[in-house]
């Protein structure tokens, strides 16, 4: 008689192996329904034997005349299915003369044409799967499998895998009531690699972390406006180097800084810090607005901009103000000219 402790055992691996059970039994199903309703077509699939295999061993399974093609999950796992000559002549056959023909089909080397002409069916096989599979029943290694890639020979498909461990089916498949007999083979990884996932969303995320580093050190042009006027277009042409032009006292005041398509981005105040032309930005409603932006964009807490006093002539952070005493225009000469 067997202890409690052992029918315990048992009755855990067969729990255990329940849902590798009714995944195979559902994946034959699948298949059968797949045609049906995708070609009008009988067909039966058959589980011929269920195995796990290494890559290698997986390798040397796989015939060369079959069709190969990758599987390729959402969370990047990928398997692969290989459809004998016998099968692969029946589906081209039911798609292009409307029926399967009982002439056995000479074999050879699988194209191009023939993985597009299988493509539909294979994710219409595994679509139909993932619906008659409930969750707890189809395992973490059985779901959202769709049609990948051909590949041409066994060799490069051990490229195109990784050395993990597989699930091996070997079906027999029965086509249009025997019109055609022949083996499809699907392996699929058995384990799930749950960091998959994670790695995918690091990706995403470095690669956002790069773009907004790229963007926030890239060189930006800004723009002081002084003044804009409308001037005739003879004047302009005729203005040469060391011609003065006039601007009004309050320009100092009211620079306009702004991007080189024209976007105004705030206000300023022309003046000088250490020799050199300076402008300090200004708080102005509606225009002040720029360093939220670029706060935004950063990630970094928007800087703080203190509106300046219109009696300041010079402030804390060293900036002298130009003033004209009379508030008369100031003069502005030519120094350069423009091609």
């Amino acid at each position: 008689m067997q202890s409690v402790l052992q029918k315990i055992t048992i009755s855990a691996q067969n729990t255990q192996q329940k849902p590798a059970v009714i995944a195979a039994s559902q994946l034959c199903h699948a298949f059968a329904l797949a045609a049906q309703n995708g070609f009008d077509m009988a067909l039966a699939a058959t589980l011929q034997s269920e195995t796990e295999l290494m890559l290698p061993r997986l390798l040397n399974e796989l015939p060369e005349a079959a069709l190969l093609v990758t599987l390729d999950a959402p969370d990047c796992a990928k398997g692969c299915m290989a459809i004998d000559p016998q099968v692969l002549a029946g589906l081209i056959e039911v798609q292009t003369l409307g029926q399967v023909s009982t002439q056995a089909a000479v074999p050879r080397l699988a194209t191009h044409t023939d993985a597009l002409m299988c493509e539909s069916f294979v994710n219409k096989v595994f679509e139909t799967a993932d619906e008659l599979l409930h969750p707890l029943q189809r395992g973490e290694w059985f779901f959202g499998y769709r049609f990948g890639t051909r590949i041409e020979e066994v060799r490069k498909l051990g490229l195109a895998l990784k050395n993990v461990s597989y699930r091996f089916y070997q079906l027999e498949i029965d086509m249009a009531l025997g019109a055609k007999r022949g083996q499809i083979l699907i392996a699929l990884p058995s384990q799930f690699e749950k960091t998959v996932g994670n790695d995918s969303e690091t990706k995403v995320r470095h690669w956002h972390q790069t773009l907004s580093a790229s963007v926030m050190t890239s060189e930006a042009q800004i723009d002081a406006i002084l003044h804009r006027y409308m001037a005739p277009l003879f004047s302009v042409q005729a203005l040469k180097v060391g011609d003065i032009l006039t601007l009004p006292a309050s320009a100092l005041s009211s620079v306009s800084l702004e991007t080189n398509t024209g976007i105004e981005l705030a206000n300023a105040k022309l003046g000088q810090l250490h020799g050199c032309r300076a402008v300090r930005l200004l708080s102005v409603e509606g225009k002040g607005a720029v360093a939220p932006h670029l706060a935004s964009i950063s990630g970094s807490p928007a800087p703080q901009v203190r509106e300046a006093n219109e009696d300041d002539s010079e402030t804390s952070d060293g900036l002298e103000e130009n003033q004209q005493e009379d508030g008369s225009a100031l003069p502005l000469k030519v120094m350069s000219e423009k091609p």
